[in-house]
């Protein structure tokens, strides 16, 4: 009898050691079992909360007002990088993704580069990295084209503004023709002739000659004697 009860015991203190060790690793906090638990049944909440925005919105007729409210719950009440995921898949489908990446650029960068660093299979973001792209390339390709439209402008107008600027030039330069009577004053000019000596030569009145002198000088281009001298000198023709 005593030998039976012994091993009773024995096998009492066996199985209560044994339950022990069960309990301890079931309830671990820092077991891995534990924590792909938390994550399971965080996952399961948020996924309980994105069925029931869907259904929440799905009265929402203009399009404006819905994306503004499934951007902010995506990035507010959204933490499981999987369920943004499958919410940014809905506004993929509902065709606003573009929409909202072009009003919110810097959000879907930071996801796109959370989700290469994350376990989750390429495959599953593979569009969103894709539309990132296509919206990068157009971008960039709309900014060469402005950039080189602005060039060919600017080529043109700088090409404008040197046929004005030699027009311009020429025409001050041009040298309109000479009377008869102003090239003789103008030979006199030359000569060394004063205004009173030309006046006496050529039996004009002197406000005549100072007439012919200023007409002279804006067909020549000159504001004075010197000028026409330095124009005529040098064995040139005081002929015109």
């Amino acid at each position: 009898m005593r030998k039976a009860f012994g091993l009773l015991f024995l096998f009492c203190t066996i199985f209560v050691v044994s339950q022990s060790r069960i309990d301890t690793i079931t309830f671990n906090k820092n077991s891995p079992l534990s924590n792909k638990n938390k994550v399971y049944n965080a996952t399961q909440y948020e996924l309980q909360k994105f069925n029931a925005f869907k259904i929440r919105t799905s009265k929402i007729v203009d399009k404006k007002k819905y994306l503004s409210e499934i951007h902010s719950f995506t990035k507010d009440s959204l933490q499981i990088l999987a369920v943004k995921l499958i919410s940014i898949k809905e506004l993929s489908n509902k065709k606003l993704l573009i929409q909202d990446i072009h009003q919110n650029r810097a959000f879907y960068i930071t996801i796109l580069a959370d989700l290469k660093e994350s376990e989750i299979s390429p495959n599953e973001y593979f569009f969103l990295e894709n539309i990132l792209s296509k919206i990068t390339i157009t971008e960039v390709e709309t900014k060469y084209a402005y950039s080189k439209w602005l060039n060919i402008i600017l080529g043109i107008s700088l090409i404008g503004l040197l046929i004005f600027a030699y027009k311009t030039n020429r025409k001050e330069t041009t040298v309109l023709p000479l009377s008869k009577q102003e090239t003789t004053v103008k030979n006199l000019i030359l000569k060394g002739k004063s205004n009173k000596e030309i006046a006496q030569e050529l039996f004009i009145s002197l406000s005549t000659v100072k007439s012919h002198i200023s007409h002279i000088y804006h067909k020549l281009n000159v504001s004075n004697r010197d000028e026409l001298s330095l124009r005529f000198k040098n064995g040139t023709s005081t002929s015109t």
